[in-house]
């Protein structure tokens, strides 16, 4: 056999080698990463949800992994760092505290690699690879007003408990909230104000603030813990008369609050929406496509009135079966 025919049939016989090999395997889906706040929480829990249905309609990966514990603003930094080294496809995080994490999202942007910001906003300059998925807090804070002010027939007294000045959400929630209420009941007077605790220190706050002079006729928690110790500072010394209670956040324990008779609504975020919504923006980017630089997702209100419905518990997770 002439050489150069030789050395035809082995450069085919190579590229069909290849080619055989090559048949066997598929191309590895894109991976995103989820950062949320921390791990244990309803809120994140519904977040987790809409991503991964997000995911198994795009046909991609989630990578979602989280501080133990509410507050570990360092293990977050943490695991956003790690999302640069893993080179993942995009990131999703809710910031647990804006300044510290402002670093390690810039580096990431500077790498190109698309980032949708949700729950919380951060005061980082547009770009092409950001975007922002957020609460509706300007609706929030009215939804809330409105409650407490049709409840109380446009005048009383109210505490307000849960401020907390390092979450930008809660700024603007409660910013709408005195605004709305002071336009439409001025005579309702905000008599006591306290900031955020941990689940430890709540009911203690709960208990200065129920016992006070003059009396309370209502009370907005702006968190979760703030609603929960109202709660257990009740059942330690019980008021003479029964208050309005408003309560922010997604957490289960509200939802059990209010199936007691407790708290009379609360106002949730629509996190299985952001989770959606915010897969579907990295993957627009990453294909060169226009994404909305801001989104503000309208909030869910849930009351004894439709608590039921599945509408409302297909959107909430981890319903205990009884009241705390």
């Amino acid at each position: 056999m002439p050489r150069t025919k030789r050395c035809f049939l082995c450069v085919r016989g190579l590229a069909l080698l290849l080619c055989c090999l090559g048949c066997g395997r598929h191309p590895q889906p894109l991976t995103i990463a989820v950062v949320p706040e921390s791990a244990p929480e309803q809120i994140w829990l519904d977040e987790h949800a809409g991503t991964l249905r997000a995911a198994s309609h795009h046909g991609v990966r989630i990578y979602w992994n989280a501080p133990d514990r509410e507050g570990d603003v360092q293990r977050q930094i943490s695991l956003v760092e790690q999302v640069g080294d893993q080179k993942d496809a995009g990131l999703v995080l809710a910031p647990a505290q804006e300044l510290a994490l402002m670093l390690p999202v810039r580096r990431l942007l500077d790498r190109h690699m698309p980032v949708v910001i949700i729950s919380s906003p951060m005061t980082l300059p547009p770009r092409p690879n950001l975007a922002y998925i957020l609460n509706d807090e300007d609706q929030t804070g009215a939804i809330a007003a409105r409650a407490i002010g049709s409840s109380l027939h446009g005048k009383g007294s109210i505490a307000l408990l849960g401020i907390n000045p390092f979450q930008s959400g809660v700024t603007l929630r409660l910013r709408a909230f005195e605004a709305y209420l002071h336009r439409e009941y001025p005579a309702i007077r905000i008599t006591d104000r306290r900031v955020a605790s941990d689940s430890f220190s709540s009911e203690q706050t709960a208990a200065e603030v129920l016992a006070a002079t003059p009396r309370i006729d209502a009370a907005l928690a702006l968190d979760p813990s703030s609603a929960i110790g109202l709660y257990q500072a009740e059942q330690q010394q019980p008021t003479r008369h029964r208050i309005t209670i408003i309560a922010c956040g997604q957490d289960a324990s509200l939802f059990a609050l209010l199936k007691s008779g407790f708290i009379d609504a609360y106002i949730a975020q629509d996190s299985y929406t952001m989770g959606y919504q915010a897969v579907d923006a990295i993957l627009r980017m990453r294909q060169g496509l226009p994404v909305p630089a801001r989104v503000a997702l309208g909030p869910i209100v849930i009351t004894a009135a439709n608590m039921h419905d599945p509408a409302i518990l297909a959107r909430i997770a981890n319903i205990p079966d009884e009241p705390l």
